[in-house]
């Protein structure tokens, strides 16, 4: 019933999907067997109301300044995109309250709660990096590596591309908290340059989706030869989507040169070198 608590448990769903992805090489192959699937389903189902409450929230703020003729020009889109939220709404509880989700949650619950379960054997020989202290560098330098290689594409990217760029900070910035006790104080320096280029990129990216809706709605409504008045409302809002489109690409950089930047990348050494 709470928009806010749906995106909490969105949030925790990729964490959960980040950390799967983070300790995954140190289990057996078949100990998260299943467990990515049904986390995969829940961030969709999740994913897809979070996204129209999104939509939305972001037309219900242009709408209110407005005359009271513009703003009811605007209620057919607002309507339809009300009508795909709760459709959305009813397949996530459906979901939620079904014998799949309620079996995984118990499979889940019982894995995680059960010490070593599923865990890799101890090599014989010599011995293997797999202590915090002996793994923990390598994955960070790996994923901030990950992040930095996008500095090749980064002045002509497409927005897809881009978004890619935001999963691998993303995942960068949730191996940092994960880990942030045994990092030890000052990660701040590293992961709130993480935070702005993700929120920046972020925004970027519903922009480019609501464009497209914006779209295909004036592309159905001049099919169904609806009311002008409507789709003049829409197009209006489309332009300004598509200004506030090309000023986060135009800015893009500043948040660029901060998450992968020199700072960034002193205040990982020092954190690494404190393991």
């Amino acid at each position: 019933e709470d928009i806010e608590a749906l995106h909490h448990m969105r949030v925790a769903t990729r964490r959960q999907r980040a950390a799967v992805r983070i300790v995954a090489p140190y289990f057996k192959r078949k100990a998260f067997s299943g467990f990515r699937d049904d986390l995969r389903t829940l961030a969709e189902r999740l994913g897809a109301v979070r996204d129209l409450d999104v939509l939305l929230e972001e037309a219900e703020r242009y709408r209110a300044p407005l005359g009271a003729d513009a703003a009811a020009a605007l209620e057919p889109l607002v309507e339809e995109w009300r009508a795909q939220r709760d459709g959305a709404r009813d397949e996530l509880l459906r979901y939620l309250d079904g014998d799949d989700y309620r079996a995984f949650i118990e499979r889940y619950g019982d894995f995680l709660a059960t010490t070593g379960a599923g865990v890799k054997g101890a090599p014989d020989g010599s011995p293997l990096p797999h202590l915090v202290r002996h793994v923990l560098p390598m994955e960070i330098w790996d994923h901030y590596g990950r992040v930095r290689a996008y500095e090749t594409v980064i002045e002509w990217a497409s927005i897809d591309t881009i978004h890619s760029l935001r999963i691998e900070g993303k995942r960068l910035r949730y191996l940092l908290e994960f880990f942030g006790e045994a990092l030890g104080p000052g990660l701040s320096e590293a992961i709130e340059p993480l935070v702005g280029l993700q929120d920046h990129i972020g925004e970027l990216h519903d922009v480019d989706v609501t464009i497209g809706l914006l779209r295909d709605f004036l592309i159905r409504s001049a099919q169904a030869s609806a009311d002008p008045a409507v789709a003049a409302a829409v197009g209006r809002y489309l332009k300004l989507k598509q200004a506030r489109l090309r000023t986060l690409q135009r800015t893009l950089k500043r948040p660029w040169k901060r998450g992968a930047g020199t700072r960034l990348r002193a205040a990982l050494a020092r954190a690494v070198a404190r393991l």
